[in-house]
């Protein structure tokens, strides 16, 4: 890409991995935007929807655990 990319693009592309049910790239793509922003739960849910779709549901268990541990840790 000519330019750096931003949370918005790896949003797109998370996604689409979503939609057309590619969990190989979703996770690639989730660690990027999670680098820009560790804070943000809604990738964790998009990502964990994603494995769900796939019928990768030991990750989807892991993913969804571990916002769980980062929503509770927040409220404290």
């Amino acid at each position: 890409m000519p330019f750096k990319s931003n949370a918005a693009i790896w949003w797109a592309l998370l996604g689409a991995c979503r939609l057309h049910r590619d969990y190989n790239l979703a996770g690639f793509a989730a660690r990027n935007l999670l680098e820009l922003d560790l804070d943000d739960s809604g990738s964790y849910v998009l990502l964990a929807n994603t494995y769900s779709n796939c019928g990768q549901l030991e990750l989807f268990i892991y993913i969804f655990f571990f916002e769980c541990l980062l929503l509770y840790s927040l409220r404290l």
